[in-house]
Order: C-alpha cells, then sequence, then structure tokens
C-alpha cells in the first residue's frame, strides 16, 4: 500500500483488537511511520524509529453524541448530511498540530464531554442556517452557554454508590429508608 500511497490511510475496524485486519505497530512499520491510522478497537501508543505514534480508535462517539444532543436541545425537524459535514469538521479542528504529527486523528478522550458540547453547538447552527431550527442566538457563546445548559451531569457521591444483590443474582433497587440508611427492597 505504501509503495503506491505516500501517506495512505489504514483503518482496520473489526473488534475485538485480537481480530483487527492489522495490528497499529504493523501498520507504523510497514509505512515507516507514513500511515494514517485509525482502528475500530484500542490499540497501545507505538514506537517506530524513535517516533512515537497515538493510534486513533475511529467510532462514532466523537460525533454521534454531539449531533443528537443538539439536533435534541433545538428541536430540529430533522438531522442533515450537512449536520454530519460539519461536525466532522468541527472534531477535525480540534487536533492540534502536535498530535497530529505523532498520528492521533481525534482528540484526546479525556476531553470527550467538551467535544460533545462543541460538535452540539455546531449542529444547532448548522440547524439555524438550514432552517432546521426557529431558535435564535446572537454568538458562538451563546450557543455553547445554552448547550452546556441542557447537558446532563451525573450526580456527584463522596462515597462510591453502593448496590444490592438480590439472593436470585438480580440487582435490587437501592432504596433509603426515613433515616437514609439503605434497605433492600426485594
Amino acid at each position: 500500500m505504501h509503495k503506491y500511497c505516500a501517506r495512505p490511510i489504514i483503518c482496520p475496524l473489526s473488534n475485538p483488537t485480537s481480530k483487527a485486519e492489522i495490528s497499529a505497530k504493523k501498520a507504523y512499520a510497514w509505512t515507516s511511520g507514513q500511515c494514517i491510522f485509525a482502528s475500530g478497537s484500542p490499540f497501545d501508543p507505538v514506537t517506530n524509529n524513535g517516533q512515537t505514534y497515538a493510534p486513533a480508535q475511529g467510532n462514532n462517539m466523537c460525533v454521534f453524541p454531539g449531533v443528537g444532543l443538539g439536533a435534541f436541545l433545538c428541536g430540529a425537524t430533522k438531522v442533515t448530511d450537512a449536520m454530519f459535514i460539519e461536525a466532522a469538521i468541527c472534531l477535525s479542528e480540534m487536533v492540534d498540530p502536535e498530535s497530529l504529527k505523532a498520528g492521533a486523528l481525534y482528540p484526546p478522550l479525556e476531553q470527550l464531554r467538551n467535544i460533545s458540547a462543541l460538535v452540539a453547538a455546531t449542529t444547532i447552527e448548522c440547524a439555524i442556517r438550514d432552517g432546521q431550527s426557529k431558535l435564535t442566538f446572537s454568538s458562538r457563546g451563546e450557543v455553547l452557554a445554552f448547550v452546556h445548559a441542557g447537558m446532563w451531569s451525573p450526580p456527584q457521591f463522596d462515597e462510591p454508590a453502593t448496590f444490592y444483590m438480590r439472593a436470585d443474582g438480580d440487582q435490587a433497587a437501592d432504596y433509603l429508608d426515613e433515616d437514609d440508611t439503605p434497605h433492600l427492597c426485594t
């Protein structure tokens, strides 16, 4: 592949990692580190000729949640191809040059909440521009504030949540008595 293309795009999408069509290590080795790599399963970073590459995991988690959130929040009458195209452009702009040099195609997954918010805002702006929503905003900041206000945040606990199992192995509901002590509900 590298013989005919200077920067081949290699996307082994089979899951799990052990079933991938090619490993990240082999893809980078066989292309002298020149491939653009994204897999369906996670791969550890690869070092080839002194350069470390961060194999991308190419799946829908960076686009679909944000497009869905944006379409829902703005009441879009339909989800269009343009929304997905703009979401992809938005996502690509979140990858800094240093990460691109290391072979990353996506921003770090630790930023997934921010990624979703930015993709949602882009989706809303596209929906408004294309007549799929009747909302109006005066700035990108206003759209982002609207998105953040509409995002669900899990409750924060001082201690890990406790789950009780019934004798038959099914998870039982976790209820609190009047004095805030848990009791098993079967």
